[in-house]
């Protein structure tokens, strides 16, 4: 997922950058997401989060809002499905 964030007074639009790590703290029915903010683009991020779904474009979601900058972030994925596989995406 791409964010593309418009300041008024900049010149252009400012993208955040995202990487994401592998997920931990697997239990049956929820995981670890793990990701890290690694350029806010100049302002705070507003929000920050994870899709997730055992489908390759997920449609299912975790969030928190709030003023972040660069830095890691982690959050819990819930409801899984034993023995499923799942794909998730940061943002």
């Amino acid at each position: 997922m791409t964010l593309l964030l418009f300041f008024p007074g900049k010149v252009g639009l400012i993208a955040p950058t995202i990487t994401i790590q592998a997920a931990s703290g697997i239990g049956l029915v929820s995981v670890t997401g793990n990701a890290t903010i690694t350029d806010d683009g100049g302002q705070a991020c507003t929000v920050r989060g994870f899709q997730y779904n055992t489908v390759e474009y997920p449609d299912r979601d975790v969030s928190e809002t709030g003023s972040f900058l660069a830095g890691a972030f982690t959050l819990t994925l819930t409801g899984l499905t034993p023995g499923q596989t799942y794909y998730y995406r940061a943002y």
